[in-house]
């Protein structure tokens, strides 16, 4: 799919199982996003993903981790790292300036304090 078409979408977004690889920068300046649902099993990520976004919260995320970069300079309000995430990859929010809540689920085994602090990771 044509990465500008994800930016007309409204608020779900369901990817069917045949895809098996999301490109850098996929839904890059998306808004309106409130859940996904991937269907694949095995899919590999590009970084990036979510780059300048216009999202309120991010507790739909369907993956085991939160790429590279992939809410870098969005305009996130609620970072809530949902159960089934395992790890946040480097600069995942850097430049989110507008953060104002951020909770993180037990299962998140691979991250260091500062991606999600100022000036770092957000």
């Amino acid at each position: 799919m044509h990465r500008r078409l994800f930016r007309l979408l409204s608020e779900k977004l369901t990817l069917p199982a045949s895809i098996k690889t999301i490109e850098r920068n996929a839904f890059r300046g998306m808004s309106g996003l409130e859940e996904m649902d991937c269907q694949s099993e095995d899919i590999a990520l590009g970084t990036g993903l979510f780059s300048e976004s216009k999202l309120d919260q991010i507790d739909w995320w369907p993956w085991e981790s939160i790429t590279k970069a992939a809410f870098m300079n969005s305009s996130i309000e609620h970072i809530r790292i949902p159960e089934g995430v395992e790890a946040i990859e480097d600069y995942a929010f850097a430049g989110c300036r507008y953060v104002r809540e951020i909770t993180v689920s037990e299962g998140v085994e691979k991250h260091r304090k500062e991606q999600l602090q100022a000036g770092y990771g957000i």
